[in-house]
């Protein structure tokens, strides 16, 4: 049993790799822009569609995994995902078919793909559930830095964004399926499911500890996703290089995948509401350094990292914190809504921020909408996580 979980584990991180891909959208954004004179509107909403898309997605495939267990999503996402990338690779210079095939179609397969890794790690070790749930979405935070390079390798060998986009499907597509087949749900899970009564979208959306996650990681996660799109974007505009600026996509990566699991550790061992608090207080400070360190590249390079580490660690933080407040058999029931709230944010920050910086030629009224979203977030999730069940450390909870 124990062989099966660490392979599960370790296939669901496999998985997330492949689909933090769209995390990399900053260097194919730039390229689409260049190419194809796309507008940063345009590009920042095909990016933000994705997340909105995969968010909306999960609120029904996380309740198909209770049906058939996590393996079929993830053999759905990796036919879905090789789809997208190849009919990106054809129609991409059409901006209407560009977005069915990489927001819609990429944005399906990212749901299904997250669901499926999602349940492992909440089920799998429940009693080190923020740990290991951070461990699988640090593969997720991680795959930027893998796919930015390889873009980066192509684009340097003047293969252009298209016919890359159609070998990155090629390889993508199949890794997916392929680790999909070693998904396993635990006997001990399947078992609870079974006698546990469902929680009814009224009960959950009367709760106002449903309301304190979902506000916590809407706008905790909303600068990060009005600033990660056009991360690239910012450093050139500061002055940069465009390599020196692709970095910094690499150090936002490395930030959100070791975040992802540092957050997931502290919510395990700690006071959960006091590390949710301090990773909203971060997130504001995470700005403030931005917005100071730009025009110089090492600076930038760091505060680009920090922003990803506390960007991630609303992703590995908020569904820990819902296993505490509604069990580990609900988690596929409940946080999926909580989630949806992380979608709305990637709907709205990105393309509002594109209309920004299209009407102002700068990041200024970008930084402002970011550093108010965060002070909005501590607020809300200081007035809605009063429950008793967030003031101890992370516990087993069934």
């Amino acid at each position: 049993m124990m062989t099966r979980k660490i392979l599960s584990v370790v296939s669901a991180v496999l998985i997330m790799l492949v689909l933090g891909g769209i995390y990399s959208w900053s260097v194919i954004g730039k390229e689409l822009t260049h190419l194809y004179h796309y507008t940063n509107w345009q590009t920042q909403l095909v990016f933000g569609s994705v997340i909105f898309i995969f968010t909306f997605v999960m609120i029904f495939s996380g309740k198909l995994i209770k049906i058939w267990g996590p393996r079929y999503n993830g053999l759905i996402s990796g036919i879905l995902l090789f789809a997208s990338y190849l009919l990106t690779s054809f129609f991409g210079d059409h901006f209407i078919v560009l977005f069915l095939c990489y927001s819609l179609l990429g944005g399906i397969a990212i749901g299904f793909g997250y669901s499926a890794t999602l349940s492992i790690g909440v089920s799998a070790f429940p009693a080190h559930k923020g740990l290991v749930s951070g461990i699988i979405v640090a593969g997720y935070g991680a795959g930027a830095i893998i796919l930015t390079n390889i873009l980066e390798e192509l684009l340097g060998s003047g293969i252009s964004i298209l016919p890359s986009l159609r070998i990155i499907g090629f390889i993508y597509g199949p890794i997916v399926i392929a680790a999909s087949l070693f998904l396993f749900r635990p006997e001990s899970t399947k078992s609870l499911q079974s006698h546990e009564k469902k929680i009814s979208l009224r009960q959950m959306f009367r709760d106002s500890r449903f309301f304190g996650l979902s506000t916590g990681i809407l706008f905790g996660t909303l600068p990060g996703l009005i600033l990660i799109g056009k991360i690239k974007g910012l450093g050139m505009f500061s002055g940069h290089t465009e390599r020196m600026a692709a970095s910094a996509i690499i150090f936002l990566s490395a930030g959100s995948m070791s975040g992802r699991v540092a957050w997931g550790f502290l919510n395990d061992h700690f006071r959960q509401r006091k590390v949710g608090i301090t990773l909203m207080s971060a997130i504001i400070l995470s700005l403030i350094f931005l917005t100071l360190s730009v025009s110089n590249i090492y600076l930038f390079w760091v505060a680009s990292f920090f922003l990803g580490f506390t960007y991630g660690g609303c992703l590995s933080l908020y569904p820990a914190q819902t296993s505490s407040l509604y069990g580990v058999v609900h988690v596929n029931e409940v946080y999926p809504f909580v989630l949806f709230s992380h979608g709305i944010a990637a709907a709205a920050g990105p393309t509002i921020a594109g209309m920004l910086i299209d009407r102002s030629g700068g990041y200024g009224p970008v930084y402002l909408l970011s550093g108010a979203a965060a002070i909005a977030g501590l607020i809300l999730y200081i007035a809605l996580t009063r429950s008793p069940e967030l003031k101890h450390p992370g516990k087993t909870h069934n």
